[in-house]
């Protein structure tokens, strides 16, 4: 249930690894007497629960996390530290690894890393690594998040632009903040409308392409802005869109075209 708190102890959450048996048979040929079903439910990015810890972002530097030298499976809390901690043994592949010295503890009388509560890999189900720099497939790229909102007669009817609008404005908050998150927004009809964000200009300016077999998107410098730059007049536009077109009779809705647009 979405309404469920889950405690990240050891084992991961259910809500990001969900196994369909508590128990499972040693061998495949056990599995198939049984006639019962393995299967395993992976939801890396799924949404917390708001009374739940949030996930523990852990940062190694330039070195990267710790793992097998073998199978390069990572540390986490079953990998099993042996010969006063100098040696851990691989949970996933069995194989016997040296301990970094910049990560060596002393073990406990109870064989557990006398640090194993205060490092979140150690005790945790569910962590998140940070992929140092020589691992990093390419650049950090620009973040562009642009919202198209219908604004024909049946969408502000129904009450779906102002839903939009809305709902557009209390995810803006959760974005990153950085000079890589842009942000945008386009309305349509018949026609598909651009607004100049920039600020240069007091208030947000409708730019209008009325041909929509020859999509372009217009100053794009302006329209498609950082957010801490644009964030006011963002928070004025959301507010304003459903009042803009509230009369507005046009049935036509230009959603390929606009589709199409915004990824020119």
């Amino acid at each position: 249930s979405n309404d469920s708190t889950a405690r990240r102890i050891g084992n991961c959450s259910p809500r990001y690894m969900s196994c369909s048996l508590n128990q499972i048979p040693c061998s495949a040929d056990r599995l198939s007497k049984s006639g019962m079903q393995l299967s395993l439910l992976v939801q890396p990015l799924a949404i917390p629960c708001s009374s739940e810890d949030p996930i523990s972002i852990i940062d190694f530097g330039d070195g990267g996390p710790v793992r097998c030298s073998r199978c390069k499976g990572y540390i986490n809390p079953f990998m099993k530290f042996i010969n006063l901690g100098r040696h851990f043994i691989c949970n996933l592949c069995g194989y016997t690894n040296e301990t970094p010295k910049y990560y060596y503890c002393n073990l406990g009388p109870d064989g557990r890393r006398r640090d194993a509560d205060e490092r979140p890999e150690l005790c945790q189900g569910t962590v998140e690594f940070v992929a140092p720099n020589d691992k990093m497939m390419r650049e950090t790229l620009t973040r562009v998040y642009f919202f198209l909102i219908d604004v024909s007669l049946h969408a502000i009817k129904t009450g779906a632009a102002a839903a939009a609008c809305f709902a557009i404005s209390q995810v803006i908050s959760d974005l990153p903040v950085g000079a890589q998150t842009k942000v945008g927004i386009a309305t349509f009809d018949s026609t598909v409308h651009f607004y100049n964000l920039s600020h240069a200009v007091q208030q947000p300016v409708m730019l209008v392409v009325p041909d929509v077999q020859d999509v372009y998107a217009p100053l794009e410098s302006a329209t498609i802005i950082q957010l801490a730059e644009c964030r006011e007049h963002l928070k004025v536009l959301l507010e304003n869109i459903p009042i803009m077109f509230q009369n507005n009779r046009i049935a036509d809705s230009a959603f390929g075209a606009a589709m199409k647009v915004h990824v020119l």
